[in-house]
């Protein structure tokens, strides 16, 4: 999963430096950075069970609260071609995430 985060910011970061895209922090991107940190924290004073669970459930609200901003703000404001494309194209990996992430927390909700 760190593997393709960081390919696919690293992708990201490509596309805005060759098309001149500033890259600039907003409301939406603090929030998600703060809220990763918030749930960051939690996750560390977690183990075995506990943490599994806890980083499921976190994964599929994440995920959820992506494609929200994926459909709402980021494809339909994108001005950049190249851009947009790479973001559709995301799009349904990050859709199968959440999916496989409601999988795994269903599977781990019958454990408990």
């Amino acid at each position: 999963m760190t593997t393709d985060h960081t390919l696919l910011n690293a992708r990201a970061a490509d596309i805005a430096l060759r098309n001149g895209i500033k890259v600039k922090d907003d409301a939406t991107s603090l929030a998600f950075r703060d809220h990763s940190a918030a749930r960051r924290d939690v996750l560390r004073e977690l183990t075995g069970s506990r943490f599994d669970f806890t980083y499921t459930r976190n994964e599929m609200q994440y995920h959820t609260e992506l494609l929200a901003v994926l459909d709402g703000a980021v494809i339909p404001g994108s001005r950049n071609a190249e851009l947009k494309q790479f973001v559709v194209a995301l799009r349904p990996a990050v859709k199968a995430h959440l999916a496989h992430a409601e999988q795994v927390l269903a599977t781990l909700g019958a454990r408990r």
